[in-house]
């Protein structure tokens, strides 16, 4: 029972839909940003983690939406876990020949093999996997390393190269491949190597961006003429989008060559890849990465980005093919962030029912005592 005079505090009103309406706020920038089908799908289908990698939500762009829905590990991704076999990844294609530099455990080159070998292991593609340091080191500091290298070598067409440097491969490239060239040659998250971790920061932004520049003109001659691309996965929030990497990796590449798009990061595609610091076992936080994609000008067929205006209407993502490339748009960004703003009312309105239920039950006991 209440005493006489003692105020009655408010009953709690249920969330309602009022709770998604709309506040200031910018969304990310779409120009030349692209989504694989398979990302776009499991976003608007719930999954918080892929509402991020498209939307790259955070306070200041839209701090409504980054308080009702926190993002989420990567790992509460149902796809995280589940078993893919290649060919979920737009950007490579059975058959193609790929070179990756800068691979620390090797896990992206073996992500990459599963997607240009065929079921049985075989067919005409071939991948190079390369890392900056020996052998005796990437043991030591992965675990799984030897595991990722008896995989790697159960396809036929994969060669390993040691104390590559990705700035210099002319003089450092495994022996045989100084007259080959690739569809695609790949550096994920380049950075200069920094104490303690703090990799990318901005005191070291220019040696970065030359790090960048002397890549891009080393890969060039080893870059097929015809359908050649050069992929570079990065981060794109601050600092590293102080880098300007899309114009960074043209200068001094000649007029021929150009700044393709970028394709929002999914490592969910691109099973067992993930990314990890240089000599460190630890992974970090990489939500808000895309695929910078460099190519020839007038490209080829087996250009990873779409022709323009190919996929920018694409809205039924339930028919959408996992592999395909769509360009992301403001629309879509809308309407991932209203699908998950709804979810949260929807939650909170359950959670909201079970309190009150409770609340409820608690009082008729009282009353019967």
């Amino acid at each position: 029972m209440k005493k006489a005079g003692q105020p009655i505090a408010p009953r709690p009103r249920p969330p309602t839909a009022d709770a998604t309406a709309s506040t200031p706020r910018r969304t990310r920038d779409v120009t030349s940003l692209y989504c694989q089908g398979s990302t776009l799908r499991c976003a608007t289908a719930g999954c918080v983690p892929c509402a991020y990698k498209v939307g790259t939500f955070d306070t200041a762009l839209d701090a409504e939406f980054t308080k009702r829905v926190p993002n989420q590990r990567p790992e509460m991704c149902p796809r995280s876990n589940a078993k893919i076999e290649g060919g979920l990844n737009g950007a490579y294609r059975l058959g193609m020949k790929v070179l990756c530099v800068g691979d620390g455990d090797m896990s992206f080159a073996l992500a990459v093999a599963g997607q240009v070998f065929d079921k049985n292991a075989s067919g005409e593609g071939s991948v190079v996997a390369t890392s900056y340091e020996d052998q005796a080191t990437l043991q030591k500091v992965y675990p799984n390393f030897e595991e990722t290298l008896k995989s790697l070598r159960s396809y036929g067409g994969v060669k390993v190269g040691y104390k590559v440097d990705a700035t210099n491969l002319h003089a450092s490239f495994p022996d045989g491949l100084a007259n080959t060239t690739f569809q695609r040659i790949c550096w994920n998250f380049p950075c200069t190597a920094i104490s303690r971790g703090q990799d990318g920061q901005n005191a070291a932004m220019e040696e970065n961006k030359e790090l960048v520049r002397r890549f891009v003109s080393c890969a060039l001659p080893y870059l097929d003429r015809t359908c050649g691309e050069i992929h570079m996965i990065h981060k794109t929030k601050p600092p590293y989008n102080h880098w300007g990497l899309e114009k960074v990796a043209l200068e001094g590449a000649g007029s021929q060559f150009e700044f393709k798009g970028k394709i929002v990061f999914d490592r969910c595609n691109l099973p067992p890849y993930v990314p990890r610091k240089a000599l460190d076992r630890k992974s970090f936080p990489c939500h808000d990465a895309c695929d910078y994609v460099f190519g020839w000008s007038g490209g080829g067929s087996n250009s990873s980005i779409p022709e323009a205006g190919a996929g920018a209407d694409d809205d039924d993502d339930d028919d959408m093919e996992p592999e395909k490339i769509v360009k992301v748009t403001t629309k879509m960004l809308e309407r991932v962030r209203a699908i998950h703003l709804r979810n949260q009312v929807g939650a909170e309105r359950k959670k909201h029912e079970r309190t009150t239920r409770k609340g409820g039950q608690r009082k008729k006991r009282q009353r019967t005592k």
